[in-house]
C-alpha cells in the first residue's frame, strides 16, 4: 500500500481501459482542531478529489471536486454533529494546530474502524501541498498510501504485468546509482483478507 505520491494517478493515466479512478492518501492520524474553545481529535486524512469514488465511500453533502482547492475540508456526519451540533455544515470553518484555518465543503457517511480506510475528517491534498507538511514527488516522500479501484478483477493481473515500465517511464530502477530501486504491484484487498 505504501507509494510514492504520484504513483495512484500515473496507473489510472496509463491503464484507463482497466482503471476506474485511483487516489492517493496521506495518513495523518489523529489533527487538533478548534471551534472556540472546543476541541475535537478525529482521525483525520489528507487526500485527493478521487478519494471517495475510489474507496466506494458515500458523500452526503458538497462535491468532491471542492478537495482540488488548499484550506478544504469534510467531515463525517457523525463529526459534523459532534462539533456543530447539525449536518449543515458547508461553510463552517475549524481551525488546524491554532493556525491554519480550513472550511468544511462537505459530510460523508463514515465508515467502521474495520476498513483499511476509516477518516472522520479529510483534508485536501492540495492543502499538504501548500503548507509542505511532506513531499509529494517522483523523487521520494513514499508516505502515502495507493488504492485503485478496476473495473474488472481480471485487470489485476493484466496491471500488474505492465506495471514496472510504467513506473520507469517517471524514476528509472537503477539500483547501482540511486543505491535503491521501487517495484509496484496491485492487490486484491478483498483476497488479502479472506
Amino acid at each position: 500500500r505504501r507509494i510514492v505520491g504520484p504513483v495512484a494517478a500515473a496507473i489510472m493515466e496509463n491503464f484507463p481501459d482497466e482503471v476506474v479512478s485511483a487516489t492517493a492518501i496521506g495518513f495523518t492520524g489523529n489533527q487538533t482542531f478548534r471551534l472556540g474553545e472546543k476541541e475535537f481529535k478525529p482521525m483525520t486524512e489528507v487526500v485527493d478529489t478521487l478519494f471517495f469514488r475510489t474507496m466506494g465511500m458515500n458523500i452526503t453533502s458538497g462535491q468532491a471536486s471542492d478537495l482540488a482547492a488548499p484550506d478544504v475540508m469534510f467531515v463525517s456526519d457523525e463529526l459534523a454533529w459532534q462539533i456543530f451540533g447539525t449536518t449543515d455544515v458547508i461553510g463552517r470553518t475549524l481551525i488546524r494546530n491554532g493556525a491554519e484555518e480550513f472550511t468544511v465543503r462537505g459530510t460523508f457517511a463514515a465508515v467502521g474502524n474495520n476498513n483499511y480506510v476509516w477518516p472522520h475528517a479529510v483534508m485536501s491534498m492540495a492543502s499538504l501541498l501548500k503548507y509542505k507538511w511532506r513531499h509529494f514527488g517522483w523523487d521520494g516522500g513514499d508516505s502515502y498510501e495507493g488504492y485503485i479501484r478496476l473495473k474488472s478483477p481480471a485487470s489485476l493481473e493484466r496491471i500488474n504485468s505492465r506495471i514496472d515500465a510504467v513506473v520507469e517511464k517517471y524514476v528509472p530502477y537503477d539500483v547501482e546509482k540511486y543505491g535503491f530501486g521501487r517495484r509496484y504491484y496491485l492487490k486484491n484487498l478483498v483476497d488479502e483478507h479472506r
